[in-house]
């Protein structure tokens, strides 16, 4: 991204297409402009390549997640040939209500960044959390073996995790900021923009806390059930003998 803002004038640098326009301008001024459609057509192959992990890899995870009995049963289960197809339709129907962003803000670009910002927010928010994952199983287990150890021992893993939470929060915090194609259209054009950001990313955020709270409470059910069969067993056990 600083590369294009380098190389493309800010008045004319567009979000949806500022990869494009860079090496549009590079290659003009070398000489060679009969290369910026191939190397569009090279961007757009290299986007769909790169689809099949980025859709692929959370539905898996979803799956071992639906496995373990924190999803809905019916999660749980894949095609014949081992792909979670029922979280992929469900991913596909998130994924295209998100995108229905574009009606809400006033340009293409606004948007566009939107979704970026959108998709970037939650992403450091997995970070965040997975950085204080780490924080806490190394403290409350620091002594079982690991196929990974950073440098330093308690203090280094520390402060790993203490720069990575503050990068990814810096982040988050800079995804908040509108950008100039919304913030021309008004301060309440603004306001609705980070908004959405928040309120978006709350209710994501709050799904898997309810998730790990409704299968908690399902595990003390089952355990007072389990409880309360063995005493019965045993009063039987003692009014036969």
């Amino acid at each position: 991204s600083l590369a294009i803002a380098l190389v493309v004038p800010p008045g004319q640098l567009s979000m949806a297409s500022g990869a494009g326009q860079a090496f549009e301008a590079m290659f003009d001024r070398l000489g060679v402009a009969w290369m910026t459609p191939v190397m569009c057509v090279l961007l757009i192959v290299g986007a769909l390549a790169t689809v099949i992990t980025w859709i692929l890899g959370p539905s898996r995870a979803l799956f071992e997640v639906a496995r373990e009995g924190y999803l809905p049963k019916f999660m749980a289960r894949a095609n014949s040939h081992g792909v979670p197809s029922r979280i992929l339709f469900i991913q596909a129907g998130i994924t295209s209500t998100l995108a229905l962003a574009i009606l809400f803000m006033p340009n293409i670009s606004g948007a566009f960044w939107y979704l970026m910002a959108q998709s970037a927010i939650m992403y450091m928010t997995m970070y965040t959390l997975m950085f204080l994952a780490a924080l806490k199983m190394r403290s409350r287990y620091p002594l079982r073996p690991r196929p990974f150890s950073v440098p330093g021992g308690t203090l280094g893993m520390g402060a790993v995790c203490v720069i990575g939470i503050i990068s990814a929060v810096t982040a988050q915090l800079c995804g908040l900021i509108p950008p100039e194609s919304v913030r021309s259209h008004g301060v309440g054009a603004g306001f609705l923009y980070s908004g959405m950001l928040l309120a978006v990313t709350g209710f994501f955020a709050a799904i898997p806390l309810w998730l790990v709270a409704r299968r908690r409470r399902a595990q003390r059910r089952e355990a007072e059930f389990l409880r309360s069969r063995r005493r019965t067993e045993r009063i039987s056990a003692r009014s036969r003998s």
